[in-house]
């Protein structure tokens, strides 16, 4: 698992810097907290949690099951660090640039994914033939800075997206899974729409292979489990493969984003 939703925060007051004696430098490296002193926060059971427990053998790695209370003890200071993907962790530093600093040296820059079912071969490829045009046309990259590269998103800005969709009433129709609280890859806007990266990018699609689209959402586990029992055609939800699942097949990488430590700022 990749993903979780950049939340806004509540006012609150800074709590103790629990039970450490000595206060920490200032890091300037990803790889000046592997230190036994150091606490790096993850995401549960994902990219970021064996990454981090690889890299850093020396550091205690805290895995948080939402991305919210790891931000939070960041802030608070009780963790020095949180690992996660660049996209999501830049549109938090960008919100509160005095709170929070990105390391510029990314710790790992495997792209996301999408899990296709295994029954389906001729749907992974035809996947994979539409990144690599979208990728030569031009349009990811006006994808990705729209969603990933712009913190002000106001409700004027985002295009209505069930218009980029396939207007076939007969076409088959495409089961995708999404986790809808990955901002920025899905989310529900002010106005109650399903919106975000992976939004568009399956709308997108559909209408290029010519499917109707039906989004089923939940969280990315549900979602896998149900591909995998043959609910599902795809899940779109900011993956990192898992060559252990022999009934998903990968594609390739449809949104490039590296994993990075973001520290509070001194």
């Amino acid at each position: 698992m990749r993903i979780s939703s950049v939340v806004l925060f509540a006012v609150f007051t800074l709590g103790a810097v629990g039970c450490r004696q000595m206060a920490k430098p200032s890091f300037d490296d990803p790889y000046d907290l592997n230190r036994s002193d150091c606490r790096i926060g993850v995401l549960a059971d994902c990219d970021s949690e064996f990454l981090s427990r690889k890299i850093y053998n020396k550091a205690e790695i805290v895995p948080f099951e939402h991305l919210r209370p790891a931000v939070w003890q960041l802030m608070s200071e009780k963790i020095d660090g949180l690992v996660f993907d660049e996209h999501v962790l830049r549109l938090i530093q960008w919100k509160y640039p005095e709170r929070f600093r990105l390391l510029e040296r990314p710790i790992d820059t495997d792209p996301s994914v999408i899990a296709v079912n295994a029954s389906r071969p001729e749907l992974r490829d035809r996947l994979n033939r539409f990144i690599a045009e979208i990728r030569a046309n031009g349009v990811y990259d006006d994808m990705f800075l729209r969603w990933c590269h712009d913190p002000e998103r106001r409700p004027e800005d985002v295009p209505d997206l069930t218009k980029l969709g396939c207007n076939d009433q007969k076409a088959p129709v495409l089961r995708i899974g999404v986790d809808p609280v990955q901002e920025p890859n899905a989310y529900f806007d002010k106005q109650g729409r399903l919106v975000g990266y992976d939004i568009e990018f399956a709308y997108r699609f559909a209408r290029a292979a010519g499917f109707q689209v039906r989004f089923v959402e939940d969280e990315e586990e549900v979602l896998l489990g149900n591909l995998e029992s043959g609910e599902l055609d795809l899940v779109i939800a900011n993956l990192g493969k898992e060559p252990e699942r022999k009934k998903i097949l990968w594609s390739d990488g449809y949104l490039d984003s590296d994993v990075v430590m973001m520290v509070k700022e001194k």
